[in-house]
């Protein structure tokens, strides 16, 4: 199978900026044995700084209205839609603009905010009943506009959309709710960032799946082992 050159980011998209690349194989990372290893995997392969495609969204000096415009159309420098919107824009085409046109009149509040949890409930906010937009798009703007804030926002605990919900369940975490802290992942996972968690989840959820199905039968093997010891007869 060949490839382009080209980085994975987020969630698992194969993402070279200008070009956006797809594989023609699914990956389960079916050779990760430990949390350690999907970890060690993940930062090996994550794109370096200035390949992120996330920086176009929000630029040194760039206006926040602009800003707020170049999120909602969720187009890159080459003009193709980001991939988590791929999807739903192409089948919603009037979303994109409908959602600017929402949160535009609403830089002010955008601007004032201080936590990555009040920006993206003040954007699922404005942009609810919005057909096409759901959690994952609400989550990809508040994430291309809090770079715009000074200091930067981001999200301090893993929001639970389509990919990171299937990974969240993957480990046995619970999922009514809209968020999850770092700190309820396994151990090994503990050393991400909220951020790098939920790429985590996204990409490797098949693969932690696996390892977390493999740690929970250890411990129901070892009692079946330790039941098969045959008595000692006694002499009579």
């Amino acid at each position: 199978m060949a490839f382009a050159i080209a980085v994975r980011h987020h969630c698992g998209q194969l993402v070279s900026d200008p070009v956006i690349l797809a594989p023609t194989l699914k990956n389960t990372y079916s050779e990760l044995a430990s949390y350690a290893d999907v970890v060690r995997d993940y930062r090996d392969t994550r794109p370096p700084s200035t390949d992120d495609p996330m920086a176009w969204f929000a630029p040194p000096g760039l206006d926040l209205t602009k800003v707020i415009e170049r999120s909602c159309l969720s187009r890159l420098r080459n003009g193709k839609l980001y991939p988590h919107q791929q999807r739903p824009f192409s089948v919603w085409r009037g979303a994109p603009r409908q959602a600017a046109e929402r949160l535009i009149p609403r830089a002010g509040e955008l601007a004032a905010v201080r936590s990555f949890d009040q920006l993206y409930g003040l954007i699922r906010a404005a942009l609810r009943g919005v057909s096409g937009v759901g959690p994952l798009t609400c989550y990809d703007i508040a994430c291309r506009i809090g770079r715009r804030s000074q200091p930067r926002v981001e999200p301090a605990e893993i929001y639970l959309h389509g990919g990171t919900t299937m990974g969240a369940k993957a480990l046995g975490l619970r999922v009514d709710r809209d968020s999850i802290p770092v700190s309820e992942l396994p151990r090994d996972l503990q050393c991400l960032t909220a951020t790098e968690a939920e790429d985590v989840l996204c990409i490797y959820k098949d693969a932690l799946g696996t390892i977390a199905r493999g740690q929970n039968e250890r411990p129901k093997e070892g009692r079946r082992r330790r039941s098969r010891r045959v008595p000692r007869q006694q002499s009579a």
